[in-house]
């Protein structure tokens, strides 16, 4: 048996998780094969065993560039002639539905997190669908989804026990507090960013601290010259993101970089693009995995005077050690791998039905088309 694991974008935390389905597949006997615009983690999976192969991202609106993407995809689908395809984005999951007519291979569907778009919930109604938070699998039942055809999995970071942070980090006195943004930087994530640096900017006012800002995007260069300060440090793209985690008092993010956070021990602000952010709490944690950490639940954002006296406590010294290992067993029981094989594994072992149909393939290109232009006007 031949799984082909098809993404977009292969940088950041997405590809991480993806790569631990592609080790529990290997696991239950499939030869993996994963494809994708492959920018940091093309090594990792070679180093898993898992072959590679370097297609481009579909783009959003350039529907001819799309076709010839669609080919390659089509060509690599007959060269490998796998048995199942398992795709990854709004993108993939739209051209993927035309392959699998076209070739008549089944297609595991996932929504990885973030809000469902029109075009997702118009095309795949009828279909299996796996998402990696209880927020996507309501949203989708309401727009008639089939309750029976959705698959929660969260569980998708293998998580090293023998690596288990030091759980003192904070029992001695600082006169430094190291805050950590990491996120990408773009027109997506623009707005959060900036409400993270004009944190910094009033925490300065009385407070020592600095400012580290992981990764990369089209505004970084940007946003660089824009935000200047001695303690605000623009690192760009990093590998060893946990060496930073590790370093840090305070952790801004969402999604993986939280979990990451959290599973290190250190105290982790979620926020949003609406300019919320909450302090991650033992009490609060699960309402905010339940949105795949992302913030989109945050309406009654938490204070900058609330950084403020956390700062103050880690500064004296006086954390409760207890209530960010308390912390670190959520996140391991919502995001450790190893509780969520059998999940995992179980998509694999689902009958799909899959019939060739040329005409159904054209239909549903002209549909991606349609639902596309339609979404666009309804935003406005």
């Amino acid at each position: 048996m031949k799984l082909l694991i098809k993404n977009g974008v292969m940088a950041g935390g997405a590809p991480r998780s993806l790569l631990e389905y592609g080790k529990v597949a290997k696991g239950d006997g499939y030869q993996v094969c994963c494809a994708g615009e492959f920018r940091d983690a093309e090594i990792l999976y070679q180093q898993s065993g898992i072959e590679t192969f370097n297609i481009p991202n579909y783009t959003r609106a350039n529907f001819l560039k799309n076709i010839l993407i669609l080919f390659k995809d089509l060509r690599l689908v007959g060269q490998l002639k796998p048995d199942l395809i398992q795709v990854v984005t709004p993108e993939q999951c739209w051209y993927y539905k035309v392959i699998s007519f076209i070739t008549g291979i089944p297609v595991v569907y996932m929504q990885a997190g973030g809000e469902i778009e029109y075009v997702f919930k118009k095309l795949f109604a009828g279909d299996r669908v796996v998402v990696f938070s209880n927020e996507n699998k309501v949203e989708l039942i309401k727009h008639g989804f089939d309750q029976e055809k959705i698959i929660v999995i969260t569980n998708r970071v293998n998580f090293n026990d023998a690596l288990m942070p030091e759980r003192h980090f904070y029992r001695n006195q600082v006169k430094q507090i190291n805050l950590l943004l990491i996120s990408r930087i773009d027109k997506t994530n623009q707005d959060s960013v900036k409400l993270v640096i004009n944190i910094f900017f009033e925490l300065i006012k009385m407070d020592n601290v600095v400012l580290r800002i992981l990764g990369n995007g089209n505004l970084f260069d940007e946003f660089k010259q824009r935000y200047k300060h001695e303690k605000l440090q623009w690192l760009g793209f990093q590998k060893d993101v946990s060496s930073y985690i590790k370093e840090s008092h305070l952790v801004f993010g969402k999604g993986r970089s939280i979990i990451d956070a959290i599973y290190n021990g250190k105290f982790s602000i979620v926020m949003n693009e609406e300019y919320n952010f909450k302090i991650c709490t033992e009490n609060n944690l699960q309402d905010m995995i339940d949105f795949n950490l992302a913030g989109r639940n945050i309406s009654n954002s938490d204070r900058i005077a609330d950084i403020e006296e956390l700062n103050a406590t880690i500064r004296k010294g006086k954390v409760d050690s207890l209530e960010l290992s308390a912390m670190q067993e959520i996140i391991k029981e919502n995001y450790d791998i190893k509780k969520g094989k059998e999940k995992i594994s179980r998509i694999y072992s689902l009958d799909y039905i899959c019939r060739k149909s040329y005409m159904k393939a054209i239909i549903t290109y002209f549909k991606i088309i349609i639902y596309y232009f339609s979404w666009k006007i309804l935003k406005r």
